[in-house]
C-alpha cells in the first residue's frame, strides 16, 4: 500500500558531498555524496562503513546485501497451492509420505466460492447442515509446474478414488514420478521411475521438509480458515442457520 504524504510536500534535492569531518578517525569516517546525478558533483556516490562485529548473538542478524535472495526463497517456500487433478493429466513426485489431516466444507455462494476449514465443535458451516469432508495433503514436486505443491486426497476408499488408485501405484521403497487424472469421480494413477535427466532441486525440497517439521510452514492453512462471524454474513448461510434456529 502507497504511504499517504501531505500535498505540501516537497522533494529536498541538496546537491552537495556530507563530510563527517576531517578530524575524525578514518575507520569511523562517512562520506556520502547525494544526489549523484547532479552535474555539480565531481565523484561518484561512495561510503566508507567501519566494520563491526555482531553486537550480540541472541539477534538473527541477515547481510543486507543477501537478503533479496533470503526474502525471495522464504516467499516461495510459502506460496503453496493444491494440485488440481482433472482429465488434463497431471505429474506428482513425493517428497513425503507424512500428510496433514484437514477437515474442510466446500462453499458455493456468490460471495465466497471454495474450500474453507471447519472451525470445529461451534462451526457454523456443520451447524448449517453443510457436509464436512477431511483430506490429507501430500507434499511433492510438480514437474508440470516446476514447484512444491500439496496433493489433496480424499478419505474415500472406493475401488476408483485417488487413495486406492495410489495406493496400487505407490511403491514406498522407491521414488516414482505419479502421473494422476480424474473423469468425473474416477481417478486414475500410474508410476514409472522419476527420468535420470529431471531436473529437480533437491536442497529446496529439504528446506521445506525441515521448515514443516520445525512448524514454520503448516500444510493445512493452503486452505483458508474463515471465522463463524464472517460466515454468518454470507446470506445464503445466514438462511440455514435461521432456519435451523442456530441464530
Amino acid at each position: 500500500m502507497d504511504a499517504k504524504t501531505d500535498s505540501t510536500d516537497e522533494i529536498f534535492d541538496p546537491g552537495f558531498v556530507i563530510d563527517s569531518g576531517s578530524e575524525t578517525n578514518d575507520e569511523t569516517k562517512t562520506q556520502m555524496t547525494l544526489n549523484p546525478d547532479n552535474d555539480d558533483n565531481e565523484e561518484d556516490m561512495t561510503m566508507e562503513m567501519p566494520e563491526v562485529g555482531v553486537p550480540n548473538e541472541e539477534t538473527e542478524w541477515v547481510d543486507f546485501f543477501a537478503t533479496e535472495q533470503l526474502l525471495g526463497e522464504q516467499l516461495e517456500l510459502r506460496d503453496l497451492e493444491t494440485l488440481r487433478i482433472n482429465e488434463d493429466e497431471k505429474s506428482f513426485i513425493p517428497i513425503s509420505f507424512q500428510m496433514a489431516k484437514v477437515t474442510v466444507h466446500f462453499v458455493d455462494d456468490p460471495d465466497f466460492k471454495g474450500y474453507t476449514r471447519c472451525n470445529g465443535p461451534d462451526c457454523v458451516l456443520c451447524q448449517s447442515g453443510m457436509k464436512s469432508t477431511t483430506q490429507f495433503l501430500m507434499p511433492g514436486y510438480c514437474p508440470d509446474e516446476g514447484r512444491i505443491m500439496l496433493l489433496p486426497i480424499g478419505s474415500s476408499r472406493k475401488p476408483y478414488s485417488l487413495f486406492s488408485q495410489m495406493s496400487m501405484s505407490i511403491n514406498k521403497s522407491k521414488r516414482q514420478i505419479l502421473f494422476i487424472a480424474r473423469s468425473g469421480y474416477k481417478y486414475s494413477v500410474s508410476a514409472r521411475p522419476v527420468p535420470k535427466d529431471l531436473s529437480i532441486d533437491e536442497d529446496k525440497n529439504e528446506r521445506f521438509l525441515k521448515e514443516v517439521e520445525e512448524g514454520k510452514i503448516r500444510l493445512e492453512e493452503v486452505y483458508q480458515r474463515i471465522d463463524n462471524e464472517t460466515l454468518k454474513t454470507i446470506p445464503k448461510i445466514y438462511s440455514k442457520l435461521l432456519a435451523r434456529g442456530k441464530i
